[in-house]
């Protein structure tokens, strides 16, 4: 009676370990629970399958025969994850440089020199008052040579009345001249001031460029802010997707199994025989 026993449990706990084949998901697999046998000593043993997507075959931190417990790491991307790290650093690092540029202050704007036009003014003011006294010395001239012609002929020698003639003559130029340095130094301060008007628009353009530059600059590095914190936003959504692959039982590394290959992607199956776990008969532990 008691061989028959022995023998019925084998053929039960052969038949399980055939067919009793639990699937984990791929990131954390804990969901279902594996088929469980009791032998006579209470002591329970099943097979739990793990399904796993390597990026690497260095990626699977185990081997056959390992002996696992619950939660230890059974695969992990470590490259991939070292990859991504650096390339998330070296984003956020590109973010703070941009984010520092675009609030540096901005670069001094040189400004116009003030004019006040004292230097074209006083000269101005020196060749008026030159010209009014040559203006007045002409005509204190002219009156004297009216006087001399209002005398009777004969009272005075002609070569007087030449010479006073020739100092007329001398007045009227030069006063003609002192008008010519008065127009002179108008004119000089009316170019000074449409220099100076010409200046100001130049330097309101160049304000207006300036001022479109900057704007240009700033939505362009807004721009690649956007663009690097989108690609930061896949960086960190590739990196959580690369968490470690966790046992949900203890046990041993019975097979692994490497059942395809997509692209660069290895899917490997791990089978893992769990035993140790204490139950009554016919009863499946938590």
């Amino acid at each position: 009676m008691k061989s028959f026993l022995v023998l019925n449990l084998l053929l039960a706990v052969a038949s399980a370990g055939c067919n009793a084949v639990a699937q984990a998901p791929s990131v954390s697999p804990a969901a279902s629970s594996p088929n469980i046998i009791t032998g006579d000593s209470g002591e329970a043993q099943g097979r739990f399958k793990i399904r796993l997507t390597l990026a690497a075959p260095d990626d699977l931190k185990v081997k056959e025969g390992d002996i696992i417990i619950a939660g230890q790491i059974v695969a992990d991307k470590v490259k991939d994850r070292t990859r991504l790290t650096f390339e998330r650093d070296g984003i956020i690092r590109e973010i703070a440089l941009l984010r520092q540029r675009l609030n540096a202050p901005l670069p001094g704007v040189k400004t116009l020199p003030s004019v006040d036009y004292q230097e074209e003014a006083a000269r101005i003011e020196t060749a008026r008052q030159s010209a009014l006294e040559l203006v007045r010395q002409r005509e204190q001239q002219q009156r004297k040579i009216d006087v001399l012609a209002n005398l009777e002929p004969g009272e005075v020698p002609e070569e007087i009345q030449a010479h006073e003639l020739v100092a007329l003559d001398e007045y009227q130029r030069q006063e003609n001249q002192a008008q010519a340095e008065v127009n002179a130094a108008v004119g000089k301060l009316s170019r000074a001031k449409e220099l100076r008007r010409r200046e100001e628009y130049e330097h309101s353009l160049e304000l207006s460029k300036r001022a479109i530059a900057i704007r240009d600059s700033e939505l362009k590095t807004q721009s690649a802010i956007a663009d690097l914190e989108a690609r930061l936003s896949q960086v960190e959504i590739s990196l959580s997707q690369l968490s470690a692959v966790r046992s949900p039982y203890s046990g041993k590394i019975q097979r692994i199994k490497f059942v395809g290959q997509s692209d660069t992607a290895l899917t490997v199956e791990l089978f893992l025989i769990i035993s140790g776990q204490r139950s009554g008969p016919g009863e499946t532990p938590p």
